[in-house]
């Protein structure tokens, strides 16, 4: 993955990168699905997902950093299985997307913005995502595992990493 960067495409990169966070600004979420989809519509699917882990990074290091160390050692205790997994499974989803043919991985960026589309639109409902009634079986160390394996290659592949979210909630 070699890439002249010009002027012309890193202002249109910082530009992509803006209108992105002003998505993300007004819904809440938005940042990775529209940054990664506006720029792998002009570059090619493993670049536009190596520019858009960037800014993500330097935005989640930042929360991180306002965690007390009591609360961020209480969270990397309870949610390690979590953790280590996802790493696994982004550097597991980003090599993928490295050797995947760029027809396919277009196509599952596109399934992917039109999930985030119909999961933020409100003229149909939507049914609920389904709710584990209990904490104890979604806390095991292998049911973490298996959803930080999936969310890791699944963010890794496309920069979409909601499933983490909608799991610890």
């Amino acid at each position: 993955m070699t890439l002249a960067l010009s002027v012309e495409l890193a202002a249109a990169i910082a530009l992509v990168v803006a209108v992105a966070g002003a998505v993300n600004g007004v819904a809440g979420f938005g940042f990775a699905v529209v940054g990664t989809m506006v720029l792998a519509t002009t570059l090619d699917p493993a670049t536009a997902v190596a520019f858009m882990i960037l800014p993500m990074f330097a935005v989640n290091v930042a929360l991180v950093g306002d965690l007390t160390r009591e609360e961020l050692r209480t969270c990397g205790t309870r949610f390690a299985p979590l953790l280590v997994a996802a790493l696994v499974g982004t550097i597991l989803g980003m090599a993928l997307l490295d050797r995947l043919p760029e027809a396919p991985v277009r196509a599952l960026l596109g399934l992917v913005s039109l999930a985030f589309v119909a999961s933020a639109q409100r003229a149909v409902p939507l049914p609920p995502p389904p709710v584990v009634s209990d904490r104890a079986v979604a806390d095991t160390p292998l049911v973490m595992g298996a959803v930080g394996a999936v969310s890791g290659v699944l963010f890794g592949a496309t920069n979409v990493g909601v499933q983490l979210v909608a799991f610890v909630r």
